[in-house]
């Protein structure tokens, strides 16, 4: 399979989506985007998102210039947007660009709605925390 540079519409679902996602515990995603990203800004983390996968394709392929990205806000369900992001990590995972921060932020975050989802599922199928 080939890599690409993924579509504006999937950057701008997700960088909406990890921008205003709250749980509902109100936890958001604030110090992880902080953390991984340096910014808390959609433009900008769109940006670094849209550098870490033409990264990964100039690694694969050679020089291709970099996309201008331009946010736009695109919501999307929380299992949308974990589609989205390992559509985004996949896409992004090769040659060192696996090692960087910004993939380790994707992965972590990804990973944290993956365990939301989960959990949800659980509660409605009424599953047993311990069975006695």
């Amino acid at each position: 399979m080939s890599a690409f540079i993924v579509s504006d519409k999937t950057l701008n679902r997700i960088v909406t989506f990890v921008t205003t996602y709250k749980d509902e515990f109100g936890q958001d995603l604030k110090k992880e985007l902080k953390k991984g990203f340096g910014t808390l800004e959609p433009q900008e983390l769109g940006e670094v998102l849209m550098k870490l996968n033409n990264d990964s394709i100039n690694q694969r392929y050679g020089k291709t210039p970099l996309p201008k990205y331009c946010f736009s806000r695109e919501n999307c369900s929380i299992e949308q947007a974990v589609k989205h992001l390992h559509c985004l990590m996949y896409q992004s995972c090769e040659g060192d660009c696996y090692k960087r921060k910004e993939y380790k932020a994707l992965k972590e975050i990804t990973q944290s709605l993956e365990s939301t989802i989960c959990w949800r599922i659980c509660d409605e199928l009424n599953c047993e925390w311990d069975a006695l």
